[in-house]
């Protein structure tokens, strides 16, 4: 018996597990799942780091009306901080470099002339700090500076780089395999002839995920089915199949699954596109069977296996919405995935030929999620989005 899309995501989210930590590199971390704090191992900065390249000087100096300051030596970053001989002197400073002792003010270059080895000062003020990246000032030693749970992007890479962190503990990625079925399939490389098509469902599934994943062929036959399933339980934590669930006399997987004591939490969801789609547990492993028609496949992956995924390694579901441009009537009482090119928060519907329009998913950006309980949706409404391009809204 078909149940609500709300009632699906429930009983998806309730059955994700956690998936155990893993130890990655720097080089993998963007896109993880922090299973760690990433805290700092010294304060940020851990000294008093300057600003801008000019000459460090004893602004008390300045104040009591001293306008020409002999250079002492140069100090590059990287070297330890020399120290001001006579407050009435200056040092040349690079940026980046450690605070020389005795100065408490930086002047950039732009303010001052260097001319027979002295700073003469051009400005009218110093003040006292300018210029200098006081010593813990963005974080204190031990301070959490991603916690666990975070996402990482580019940002968090540079972070752990920072504290020393070669290696980094995260969520472990869930092992997925895709699945197409059907007999009618044949392989990317190979000239269908005028009753087939490629194989495409598994691998536009895959891509959407970000990590990898494994890509299968089952023919429609029983026996093919079984023993697929007893080998791939023991191998992946998920198995998606494209195809094969629904009523058809060949949709063989609910059959299958049954005889192997899978245990089914449900088959049929009150939507479109996606109806038929099967999701339960064969042992410890999670199978999705998402109807076969590209555009359910594409939606059902996104919808749903995105959710159990998210679940599972700790994100917190996030909801965005986007405004209609226009009016869209939908008459069966079922939620409705109305493809839409998004622009500036606003969601464009886009005609398409169905649930088998491939190259429809390409004119769009993602799925708006129109309520089951109305007809009739007004220009100017927000619903739930859900883009499958970056940068979509």
């Amino acid at each position: 018996m078909a149940i609500s899309v709300e009632e699906a995501l429930r009983l998806i989210r309730e059955d994700a597990v956690p998936l155990g930590n893993e130890a990655v590199s720097l080089e993998h971390l963007a896109g993880r799942v922090l299973a760690e704090d990433l805290s700092a191992d010294r304060p940020f900065p851990p000294y008093d780091r300057i600003m801008m390249d000019g000459v460090a000087l004893n602004a008390d100096a300045f104040e009591a009306g001293q306008r020409i300051f002999p250079v002492q030596e140069f100090q590059p970053a990287g070297m330890s901080p020399v120290t001001l001989q006579s407050p009435g002197h200056c040092i040349e400073i690079a940026t980046g470099a450690s605070l020389p002792l005795g100065c408490n003010a930086v002047v950039m270059y732009e303010q001052l002339n260097i001319k027979d080895g002295a700073a003469h000062i051009l400005c009218d003020d110093i003040r006292h700090g300018q210029h200098i990246h006081p010593q813990a000032s963005d974080r204190k030693q031990g301070d959490i500076i991603a916690p666990r749970g975070f996402i990482c992007g580019a940002a968090e890479v540079g972070a752990a780089a920072t504290v020393g962190k070669s290696t980094v503990t995260v969520v472990r990625q869930p092992r997925i395999v895709f699945v197409t079925t059907g007999d009618e399939l044949v392989d990317v490389d190979i000239t269908p002839a005028p009753h087939q098509i490629r194989k495409s469902n598994a691998y536009a599934l895959g891509a959407l995920f970000g990590f990898p994943t494994s890509v299968s062929h089952l023919p429609d036959n029983r026996g093919k089915l079984s023993q697929f399933f007893e080998t791939a339980s023991t191998d992946f934590d998920v198995i998606v199949l494209c195809g094969a669930v629904s009523k058809g006399k060949r949709d063989f997987v609910p059959e299958v699954l049954s005889e192997l004591g899978a245990t089914q939490v449900f088959h049929g969801v009150h939507q479109r596109p996606g109806k038929p789609m099967w999701f339960g547990r064969l042992g410890d492993t999670r199978i999705f069977g998402l109807p076969g028609n590209p555009v359910s496949t594409f939606l059902c992956g996104l919808r749903y296996l995105h959710a159990w995924i998210g679940k599972a390694q700790g994100i917190p579901p996030f909801v965005q919405t986007a405004r209609l441009t226009e009016a869209v009537t939908f008459e069966p009482a079922l939620t409705y995935f109305l493809q839409v090119k998004l622009q500036d928060g606003k969601a464009i519907p886009v005609p398409g030929r169905g649930s088998g329009d491939h190259a429809n998913l390409v004119d769009a950006d993602g799925f708006l999620e129109l309520p089951a309980d109305r007809n009739h949706f007004t220009i100017g409404e927000r619903f739930p989005v859900h883009p499958y391009r970056r940068q979509s809204l």
